[in-house]
């Protein structure tokens, strides 16, 4: 036979007796009847008043626990967190009560680079993101993806974090964030995909559309890729698509370090009810990702396509939903003067030209090595402001300094994928 209690007095105060006791005395008496709770007591609180806020108040004024239960129960986030926001993400993070900057990368462990390491002590580390908090004992080194990039990484934020919690990326804002899988209700008019997990990568099928023809797939969803697209060599095989231009030849970077690779831009991308007009596409060989995690992998989903939404990963309910922050139809911008940049080793605000696309406006007139010290006489001392400004086409005033002495060139930057 059921009992069941409705109200603001339920269940401790009627049936046992509870009455001014403390929330650890209740918490006790709760666990003494176990056997009671679904067998024989059925609750339906009243959750605006009662005497259980007794427990949870300190002369009057409700507990943060309760604050906290209280925007749980309405499904608010966990935590709310600052991201930076250029080709990559990054967050926050503190370890060991010192503050690092974490690279967010949805198809990676999670990692601290050797040196910070070094300056924590022995492992296990534990990361703390807000109110949240994660445990690793991996160890990387980074510096190559970090001269790409242009600034400090400590570490990679990966998929320990995407597991734990439902991830919401609102790019457009800079905000992260945190909800708790069990609580997490989504109202908005973003469209949701199924969501494929396998070993540890977040999956979504989509279509590519080269020459004349549709290729269908399963994407690594990368929030650590900068390219709004990526395609694995054997697909692109498999597939038979052939670009309608020759592809530029450039010096990629993965956290493995840099490799070669080329860049196109295919005909069309399409995601659920979206297609993606010639989005940037790199092609890169198969052995940057140790095993195909799909039969019908094709390759990576990254940031300059994510960033047109609000992004939830929802492993629990395998789903990702996309929800239109911006111009879906715009063009995918990429660089237009042929220098491919990296900060310097000592200084992350020298821009330092690495080398050079053949046959782009920059070819026979900067050199690999060279230094860029202003970009239309306004300074140069970070990468991404520095590519920004290059992916438009007219012309440029490039200042350089080339060992003792200093050169201007103007190019005229044009498209080149």
């Amino acid at each position: 036979m059921f009992q069941l209690l409705v109200g603001h007095r339920c269940i401790l105060n009627d049936s046992v007796n509870a009455h001014d006791k403390t929330r650890e005395e209740r918490d006790a008496l709760v666990r003494s009847n176990t056997d009671k709770w679904e067998s024989t007591w059925l609750i339906l609180p009243n959750p605006m008043y009662g005497w259980w806020e007794r427990a949870l108040t300190t002369g009057g004024v409700l507990a943060a626990s309760f604050l906290l239960a209280a925007s749980l129960a309405a499904g608010e986030p966990v935590a709310t967190v600052p991201i930076e926001v250029t080709t990559h993400v990054f967050v926050k993070a503190a370890v060991g009560g010192r503050s690092i900057s974490l690279l967010l990368d949805s198809a990676a462990h999670t990692f601290l680079d050797r040196a910070s390491a070094q300056l924590l002590g022995k492992a296990p580390y534990e990361v703390a993101i807000a109110g949240a908090h994660l445990t690793t004992a991996a160890i990387g080194e980074f510096a190559p993806l970090a001269r790409a990039v242009g600034r400090p990484i400590d570490g990679i934020l990966g998929r320990h974090l995407f597991a734990r919690y439902v991830v919401e990326l609102d790019y457009r804002n800079g905000v992260m964030r945190l909800h708790e899988p069990d609580t997490f209700l989504y109202e908005g008019n973003g469209e949701q995909l199924g969501l494929m997990l396998r070993g540890g990568f977040a999956m979504v099928r989509g279509s590519v559309m080269l020459g004349g023809r549709a290729a269908n797939g399963v994407f690594v969803v990368d929030t650590g890729a900068n390219n709004a697209l990526t395609l694995f060599s054997p697909f692109v095989r498999r597939h038979r698509l052939v670009p309608r231009s020759s592809p530029l030849r450039v010096t990629g970077v993965t956290i493995a370090g840099d490799g070669p690779a080329v860049v196109i831009r295919v005909d069309g991308l399409r995601l659920g009810r979206n297609t993606f007009a010639r989005p940037v596409t790199g092609m890169i060989d198969r052995n940057v990702i140790r095993r195909v995690p799909h039969p019908e992998f094709g390759g990576l989903i990254g940031n300059e396509l994510l960033r047109r939404f609000r992004v939830f990963f929802d492993y629990r309910r395998g789903q990702l939903i996309l929800e239109p922050a911006g111009d879906l139809r715009a063009e995918f911008p990429f660089d237009r003067s042929g220098l491919q940049l990296r900060a310097h080793p000592q200084s992350m605000e020298t821009v330092v030209v690495s080398a050079i696309i053949p046959r782009s406006p920059a070819a026979g007139r900067i050199q690999p090595g060279d230094v860029l010290v202003e970009i239309d006489d306004e300074p140069v001392n970070d990468i991404y402001s520095a590519r920004r400004k290059l992916e438009a086409t007219g012309t440029r005033r490039i200042t350089v300094r080339r060992r003792d002495a200093v050169h201007e060139v103007t190019l005229a930057t044009r498209p080149l994928p």
